[in-house]
């Protein structure tokens, strides 16, 4: 029996309000300001407050609703919730609370010698801290900014070690998974462990009191008075780029790496690598002076201005709605879209997805920490970690060892079926049964609604060669060079991989099949390199390699390439030449079952996504969150989108034929406008899709069986849910199934919350 290691994720918490940047890359928060209170702040522990999570609860409040502006006349009223119990704590500072899944809210506030939680059992713990600001969840427990330097907690709020530090920043630290945190003191921003050992310390000029960040990438971003800044994990510098404005929240940065940065004159958002993408001017008549910052995960974003209220916009800034809420402070936005507001005055609201108003409660107190998410168990409290910007239920943090499974090598496909579509059909359900069945069964098995494949067409990108000595060459061409000149004459310049007897370097020289000469011009790392490729007697390079090239066949077919691939590496339907690697859930389908399936109902869409080599790659970080996503072109045309709006105005299901359509659409929903699905056009994405990703677009998938340790199965995990894909690949093992491209196929429904 085969042991799908896919750990399930620990649900149970949601904790709000410990001014807490996330241990994964995602969102940075807003730091905590001190205040100081004349009197003993009440701290309560409120049950029965549905959240605002799921459009499904009811509301704790009766009466009106708000517009999707805010401007409603029947504003919901403040109820005061019910309490179980108080805890008078003398306070300078009062965080906005935690919020637990089983609908109870606890609070948590500071009182002059540190942080006091309050657990569920009513038992007060805490540690002596010194003048205790921001805080972040560690891989041992906490790390605490104190007045005088870093608390290194255990998860029981103990003091493990403490670092002096001087002029350390009140903004939470930011924490990575091997323990060591990154923070501002001063003008320089340090990386340290608990040892005290300074990993670096970096000068930084005009330092602001902004959080530090992290890049899905790995990157670390921070904001001065003046620049946007992009480190590496060393502390150098990679980029520095102008705001134009003092810094007021953020930097925030989304799961595909975004980054937004709330300044004094409105939003600036940059792209991954820190590129100027688009400004948003402020939605007040003066300049921002306080506010939050959150991005979901599907880009869109929610700034909390003081003075204005909540704004949201998509992932290229245009207005989704707006909420009046002229106190707004702090705002953080969970797994399905809804928005958690803490404001100057001591609300905390939520809204919905919408921008429709859930509930309000007034806090005991001014809060002064941006609410923050945290899933874990209950018992193991709190032994969670924070995912910026939206509850991830912790998946995102997930060891690499939970996409481990034994597969037997037997079953790794080596040639395709005799016919396309005399594939098997695993057709698992929620309740952990499957059936078995074959593709041709998809007309019946299949709500009538819209299929959407991807039409990308596989070169014949492997090139096979000797240098001028005689020594044996081989390239992969991977994609044409997008930043290179034009070269002279018919020759271009492309990107590839690259493999010799010896190293290639930069001014080696190959000659390719008798058909191209290939010049090195750079090595780029991890096997690539920049080539200029010249055809010798075909008019222009994608004639040569048509002639000479190989199909790429994935290295666990463990053969040379036979004249049937050239037919069967293809899909019926492939037309635009570019991916290095078939889309291969589409190589299941024939033109009779694409009849068929019309007959039915179905109506049909094209996508293209050039599938590269990274589709392969295991993930080798620790973490999922760690892992570098490689970037992929697509194509998302007119009538595609014009197809889905349809599906959707006509409540028709959208089928998704392979992770590449799934992976295309759900980038392009990422850039819709609020009266789109998708946005068409051309793109590149480095979208990676994982945990609790709120899908947006498709409804079910076909798909093949993935690799261990892969970007894919992380995918199929995220969409049909962890319980469900372990108990798929088990029975599919069981069944004897045959696995990855030539293999055979699963129709999975996307998991619901």
């Amino acid at each position: 029996m085969a042991d799908l290691s896919l750990r399930p994720a620990a649900r149970g918490a949601v904790a709000l309000g410990l001014a807490v940047t996330g241990l994964l890359a995602g969102t940075a928060w807003v730091g905590e300001w001190p205040v100081a209170h004349a009197r003993p702040v009440t701290i309560g522990v409120y049950q029965e407050l549905p959240f605002g999570v799921a459009r499904s609860h009811p509301s704790v409040t009766d009466g009106g609703r708000s517009s999707r502006d805010g401007r409603s006349t029947a504003r919901l009223p403040v109820r005061e919730p019910s309490v179980r119990y108080r805890v008078e704590v003398g306070a300078r500072h009062v965080t906005a609370p935690i919020a637990l899944t089983n609908n109870t809210l606890l609070a948590v506030a500071a009182d002059h010698a540190g942080y006091v939680l309050l657990d569920g059992a009513l038992t007060p713990d805490g540690a002596s801290l010194r003048g205790a600001s921001g805080v972040s969840l560690s891989p041992e427990g906490f790390v605490v900014a104190e007045t005088d330097g870093l608390a290194f907690l255990d998860s029981r709020l103990q003091v493990r070690a403490r670092v002096p530090v001087a002029g350390l920043s009140d903004a939470a630290p930011l924490v990575f998974a091997d323990g060591t945190a990154v923070v501002s003191a001063g003008a320089s921003l340090l990386r340290v462990d608990a040892a005290g050992t300074r990993r670096f310390t970096v000068p930084v000029a005009s330092r602001a009191h902004s959080p530090v960040a992290r890049t899905p990438s790995g990157r670390i971003v921070t904001a001065t008075t003046t620049e946007l800044l992009l480190l590496d994990q060393d502390g150098r510098v990679e980029r520095r780029e102008p705001l134009g404005d003092h810094p007021v929240a953020g930097p925030a940065v989304g799961l595909d790496g975004s980054i937004w940065v709330m300044t004094a004159g409105g939003l600036a958002a940059f792209d991954a690598d820190g590129a100027p993408r688009v400004r948003v001017p402020s939605p007040t008549s003066g300049p921002l002076t306080h506010g939050g910052l959150a991005i979901a995960t599907d880009g869109s974003v929610r700034a909390a201005v003081l003075g204005f209220g909540v704004l949201a916009l998509n992932a290229s800034a245009a207005p989704l709605w707006s909420f009046a809420l002229p106190q707004a402070r702090f705002v953080v936005v969970d797994a399905a879209g809804g928005s958690l507001v803490a404001t100057h005055d001591g609300l905390l609201v939520a809204l919905d997805a919408d921008g429709q108003e859930r509930w309000r409660v007034r806090l005991d107190g001014t809060p002064h920490a941006a609410p923050c998410w945290a899933w874990t168990a209950p018992s193991t409290w709190p032994r969670g970690r924070l995912v910026g910007g939206a509850a991830l239920a912790g998946h995102g943090g997930m060891k690499i060892e939970a996409l481990d499974y034994e597969l037997p090598e037997e079953l790794i496909a080596q040639h395709p079926t005799a016919a396309r579509d005399a594939a098997r059909l695993l057709v698992p359900s929620l309740a952990g049964t499957a059936m078995h069945r074959s593709i041709r069964d998809l007309p019946a098995l299949l709500t009538p609604g819209l299929i959407v494949w991807n039409d990308a067409r596989v070169i014949p990108a492997r090139l096979r060669g000797e240098r001028p000595s005689g020594g044996k060459a081989e390239l992969l061409l991977l994609e044409p060079d997008a930043d290179a000149a034009a070269g002279a004459g018919a020759a271009e310049t492309w990107l590839a991989l690259g493999r010799a007897n010896k190293p290639l370097q930069v001014g080696h020289q190959l000659m390719l099949g008798g058909a191209l000469h290939a010049e090195v011009l750079a090595r780029l790392g991890e096997g690539q390199l920049r080539v200029r490729l010249n055809p010798l007697a075909h008019e222009s390079v994608m004639a040569a390699v048509e002639a000479v090239g190989e199909l790429p066949l994935p290295p666990y077919i463990a053969r040379a390439p036979e004249s049937t691939d050239t037919e069967r590496y293809q899909t019926v339907f492939a037309r635009t030449p570019g991916a290095v690697a078939a889309p291969t859930a589409g190589l299941h389908f024939t033109a009779e079952l694409r009849s068929a399936l019309e007959q039915a109902g179905h109506e049909f869409a094209y996508v293209t996504l050039h599938v590269g080599p990274g589709t392969f790659r295991p993930v080798k970080s620790h973490t999922l969150d760690e892992h570098v996503m490689h970037r992929e072109r697509y194509d998302v045309p007119e009538a595609t989108a014009a197809a889905l709006r349809r599906a959707r105005e006509q409540g028709r299901p959208v089928l998704a034929v392979g992770t590449t359509v799934v992976r295309t659409l759900e980038a392009a929903a990422l850039e819709a406008t609020a009266d789109q699905v998708v946005r068409a056009g051309a793109g590149e994405t480095a979208l990676f899709i994982r945990g609790a990703y709120p899908f947006r677009v498709v409804d079910s998938l076909v798909t093949n069986f993935h690799l261990p340790r892969s970007t894919l199965l992380a995918l199929v995990m995220a969409f049909a849910g962890e319980d469900a894909l372990r108990a798929a690949y088990a029975e599919a093992i069981r069944a004897r199934y045959r696995f990855f491209s030539y293999g055979d196929a699963m129709l999975l429904h996307r998991a619901r919350p």
